[in-house]
């Protein structure tokens, strides 16, 4: 940075799992162009989303399957991240459990829950207040990691947060979030990066995809 050095973003991609990826690409007859990095990215977002510029930077949160990458950018560029190793199959695991059902009966379950935080809705009572519960339990080391990249890296800030993916369709969600983090949260819509979307595909789930998309383009 300046005269005294650099800064370096670095990344490790165990080998295995890149000859995996390449080798489903080349299954499927793709040879790819271009490797993008999902944090590199999702930083894109943010420019996208902002139609000017900001003295604040904004939390841009992938809930995945196995976990959740935190990206806070400002102007386009990463100034904190957090790869968080919990996702969606946590909550479906503990649902599993708890009620001593197949995997694929949980995972309908939490499509159906709600995670009914305090003053938003009623809670409901015996196994619909417990299955919240437990998934409000399961995301506490998710937001523990979120409120230390904030207190780290933008503290006393008003950040807007946008999550996306697979796990951002949880019911309650962007309530939650907003009254743990004390940020206000909302869901990121495919149709809100400002680019023609089908309307099947207008959901938080394939946002992850489109920004890599869009960062290869740009």
């Amino acid at each position: 940075k300046g005269a005294s050095g650099a800064e370096l973003f670095v990344s490790v991609v165990p080998r295995p799992d890149m000859e995996e990826l390449l080798g489903e690409l080349n299954a499927a007859k793709l040879d790819p162009r271009v490797i993008g990095h999902p944090v590199m990215a999702m930083a894109k977002l943010e420019a996208i989303l902002r139609s000017g510029g900001s003295p604040d930077p904004m939390l841009l949160v992938d809930m995945g399957h196995s976990k959740t990458l935190a990206v806070l950018a400002l102007g386009g560029t990463v100034i904190g991240m957090r790869s968080i190793v919990r996702g969606g199959l946590a909550l479906t695991r503990r649902i599993s459990k708890g009620l001593g059902v197949d995997m694929e009966e949980a995972e309908r379950i939490k499509h159906a829950a709600h995670l009914f935080p305090a003053g938003q809705g009623e809670e409901g009572e015996g196994r619909t207040h417990e299955v919240a519960a437990w998934l409000r339990e399961e995301l506490l080391p998710v937001i523990r990691d979120l409120r230390t990249l904030l207190t780290r890296s933008a503290p006393d800030t008003a950040v807007p947060v946008h999550i996306f993916g697979g796990g951002a369709r949880l019911k309650g969600l962007p309530e939650f979030l907003s009254a743990e983090l004390g940020q206000h949260t909302e869901i990121l819509e495919a149709s809100q990066l400002k680019m023609a979307i089908p309307s099947d595909l207008d959901d938080p789930g394939v946002v992850p995809a489109l920004a890599l998309a869009l960062d290869s383009v740009r």
